[in-house]
């Protein structure tokens, strides 16, 4: 799969593209379906499947409060639209002299022009262009004098809600791991690299991998039924995503933020420095102060019996 980041280097670089836009966060059954029809296009019309999508975050520009964290990681991403068959992902630099681009100049200069597109497939509902002038129906009355098709595609729903990356964080939010996961096809990842940490895990009989995720963590404070991907192997783990109230590390709470810590299920090894993906499955308790650290431990031995009969009936259990 091809990326460019620069707009001017797109001159030949695809074969007449069918192309598609959007950020893609997640990459859910519903991106999944767009994605397949992009995919399908291009192979009748011997042309390249491609994405434009912007980077930043145009809400990251335009209104950063409101930019919403992201599900993955640009790799994340990449991976699993190679996945899919993709050609190539044009990520086109977006600023607020840009985002004043009318609607009309964007499909001439860039999608037209630039691109030299054959097709386009997108949601019904899809706007682009300053304050949002542009739409499916301004896209299907300029494609003739441009030169390309435009195909519209319905929203994917599950249950009769729309499959959308909003509620998907919404879902990863309220610690409805396996909602979430119905969404987006597959369990919410994290990857990272194992640090080393305090090691307080091995004092209370749990030797646990500290991971220094590179993902936003979408999910509440708590202990999650896991399986960590190491390796090229799939081990069961039992995680914790949180501060530890419990535990006097020489930081004040207020000033401590979340960490992924991963205690895998009979395993005995040493993964300081691997890089690690951590499939979140299901949300056990959130986290809580104990009384002592001993209440602690035996709650934590309750907590992985808990993970063990969860992931059981996922397969992941096993190594």
């Amino acid at each position: 799969m091809i990326t460019i980041t620069e707009p001017g280097h797109l001159a030949g670089t695809f074969r007449r593209p069918v192309l598609t836009i959007g950020n893609f966060d997640g990459v859910h059954l519903g991106h999944q379906s767009l994605l397949r029809l992009l995919r399908q296009e291009a192979d009748r019309r011997d042309a390249d499947a491609v994405i434009l999508t912007f980077d930043p975050h145009p809400l990251q520009v335009l209104a950063p409060d409101k930019c919403p964290p992201m599900i993955q990681t640009w790799p994340q991403k990449a991976e699993i639209l190679q996945e899919l068959g993709i050609d190539g992902v044009v990520i086109h630099p977006f600023t607020r002299e840009f985002s004043r681009t009318p609607a009309a100049d964007f499909v001439r200069d860039l999608l037209a022009g630039a691109l030299g597109i054959s097709a386009i497939v997108l949601g019904q509902r899809f706007t682009f262009g300053y304050k949002r002038q542009g739409s499916l129906a301004l896209l299907r009355e300029l494609a003739p004098a441009n030169g390309f098709d435009v195909l519209g595609i319905e929203e994917t729903a599950r249950d009769e809600t729309p499959v959308s990356s909003t509620a998907i964080r919404q879902n990863l939010a309220e610690g409805r791991l396996e909602e979430a996961a119905a969404l987006l096809g597959r369990p919410y990842a994290v990857d990272g690299v194992v640090a080393s940490g305090l090691r307080l895990g091995r004092t209370l009989g749990f030797p646990t991998a500290n991971v220094a995720t590179e993902n936003q963590l979408l999910v509440p404070r708590g202990v999650f039924a896991a399986a960590v991907s190491v390796g090229g192997a799939l081990r069961p783990a039992a995680v914790s995503v949180g501060i530890r109230p419990t535990i006097d590390t020489g930081v004040p709470e207020a000033g401590r933020a979340p960490e992924l810590e991963a205690f895998l299920l009979d395993f005995d090894g040493d993964l300081y420095g691997q890089k690690v993906r951590v499939h979140l499955r299901s949300m056990i308790r959130p986290e809580r102060r104990f009384a002592t650290v001993e209440e602690l431990r035996v709650q934590m031995v309750r907590d992985v019996e808990e993970c063990r009969r969860i992931l059981a009936g996922t397969g992941a259990a096993r190594p």
